[in-house]
């Protein structure tokens, strides 16, 4: 495996790594919520 793979692999991932971040914050956001009201 070559850096330049590498590279590429990490900047292809990101995007889709702090995306999945953001759902995780928007979901448990969400469920403490919905604890908290009931």
């Amino acid at each position: 495996m070559t850096i330049e793979f590498t590279d590429k692999d990490t900047s292809i991932a990101e995007p889709f790594a702090s995306c999945a971040i953001m759902d995780i914050l928007v979901v448990s956001s969400v469920i403490l919520e919905n604890f908290y009201e009931h």
